[in-house]
C-alpha cells in the first residue's frame, strides 16, 4: 500500500497529510481539500497509519482533549469533584474526563457519602494511621466503610496492621 501512496503524492504532500490526520485536523474531505488530493488518498493514508498502531483522533476529540488542561483537571479531582461536575466545567463530556483521567493516571477515591477522597484527605488518612489510629475509627471520621480505608492505605504502600495493633 505505502507504494502506491508514494507513487500517486508527492512526499511532502504525503507527510502534510499524516500530520493532519494525527492532529485531528478535520474530516477526510477537508483535509484532502486542503492538501489538493483526493479524498480517497486521506483515508488510505489513514489505514496505514491505524493498521501501524497510531491511534488517531476524531476531529471532535481532538478539539475536546485540547482543551482540557491536565493539572487543571488534577486539581479539581484532589478539590473532590466528579467527573460529571468537572466535564460540565471543563466543557466536554464525561466520557473525555474519564479517558484522560485514565491516560494521565489521576486517582480519586469514593467516599462513603458519594463525595471523592483528595490527595490531601488520603495523605491524613495515612497520617492518621501512622499515628495509631484504627481503620474503623478512621473509617467513621470520613463517613466512609473500613474496606474503603484499607484499600486507600494499601495504595498509599502503608503496611496494615494485625487487627487490634496499634502504634
Amino acid at each position: 500500500m505505502t507504494g502506491i501512496v508514494d507513487r500517486v503524492v508527492p512526499h511532502e504532500t504525503k507527510g502534510l497529510v499524516e500530520k493532519q490526520l494525527m492532529a485531528g485536523a478535520g474530516s477526510l474531505r477537508k483535509i484532502a481539500e486542503e492538501c489538493d488530493v483526493s479524498h480517497e488518498y486521506v483515508r488510505t493514508v489513514r489505514v496505514k497509519l491505524e493498521k501501524d498502531g497510531v491511534r488517531l483522533p476524531t476531529p471532535k476529540r481532538a478539539e475536546s482533549l485540547r482543551r482540557v488542561d491536565i493539572a487543571k483537571l488534577r486539581k479539581l479531582f484532589d478539590a473532590g469533584k466528579g467527573r460529571q461536575e468537572i466535564a460540565e466545567l471543563l466543557g466536554v463530556s464525561p466520557r473525555t474526563i474519564s479517558r484522560l483521567k485514565h491516560e494521565h493516571h489521576i486517582a480519586s477515591t469514593l467516599h462513603g457519602n458519594g463525595r471523592r477522597i483528595g490527595a490531601v484527605e488520603i495523605r491524613n488518612i495515612v497520617l492518621a494511621y501512622e499515628g495509631g489510629k484504627s481503620i474503623l475509627r478512621i473509617a467513621k471520621d470520613y463517613n466512609a466503610g473500613p474496606m474503603r480505608i484499607r484499600r486507600i492505605l494499601k495504595n498509599a504502600g502503608t503496611e496494615i496492621r494485625s487487627r487490634g495493633a496499634r502504634g
